[in-house]
């Protein structure tokens, strides 16, 4: 039989016409977490694994989608591509940010000096950064590090006194060579700057890998 390895997230996040088609394997979190949900109905147990203690470890589950389910998917991915904001520390100076929505990693990682933590997008594809400095920060240039994949890096700083300047690079990342450097030709005071990097070969959604960023 056809076995796919995933999980009922996937049609909790996208709407997918082939649920009724499908049973999904659920740990006891999962089991819980589904029958919370607004989007599913009709949910059947067709089994249930029991751990050696007697305790439930898999639920085999059917279920099926809430009639009202597209609109309420719409909804949440029109409030998931709104930028979210927080405060980041960059080098000793706190900067406003705004960046794309994460499922995996804090926007923190991306300026901690350490290539082992990342943030990943959840469904946005580019990633998108924007960065408001209070007081202009010289710069000439960026460097990016990201996930294995050939992406298009664009680079927008707005100077001080309101030029806009862009930059853009198409980069294949691999597993040896991860980093890559935009550099200006020359230093501009930079009051906010703005970093979007698109998986040239997927859509959207997509997960998009972003390791760390260094501004020179």
């Amino acid at each position: 039989m056809p076995i796919d390895l995933g999980s009922y997230k996937g049609y909790e996040y996208k709407f997918n016409p082939d649920i009724n088609k499908r049973a999904f394997v659920l740990i006891p979190a999962e089991w819980e977490a589904i029958n919370a949900s607004n989007k599913f109905t009709n949910i059947q147990v067709d089994k249930i694994l029991y751990y050696p203690n007697g305790k439930p470890g898999f639920y085999f589950v059917r279920a099926q989608y809430a009639g009202d389910v597209e609109q309420i998917l719409q909804d949440e991915i029109a409030a998931r591509h709104q930028l979210q904001e927080a405060k980041v520390n960059i080098g000793s100076e706190l900067v406003n940010v705004k960046y794309s929505y994460l499922d995996m990693g804090t926007i923190e990682n991306l300026f901690d000096g350490n290539k082992q933590t990342l943030v990943r997008t959840m469904e946005a594809n580019p990633f998108i950064l924007e960065a408001d400095f209070a007081v202009s920060r010289s710069m000439s240039g960026v460097v990016v590090t990201i996930g294995a994949m050939e992406a298009e890096i664009t680079l927008r700083v707005t100077t001080d006194d309101g030029q806009v300047k862009e930059y853009r690079t198409v980069f294949k990342a691999t597993p040896e060579n991860l980093t890559t450097e935009i550099d200006f030709e020359e230093t501009w005071p930079v009051r906010t700057l703005h970093i979007e990097v698109r998986n040239i070969n997927a859509g959207e959604p997509a997960n998009v890998h972003v390791t760390e960023i260094e501004l020179k």
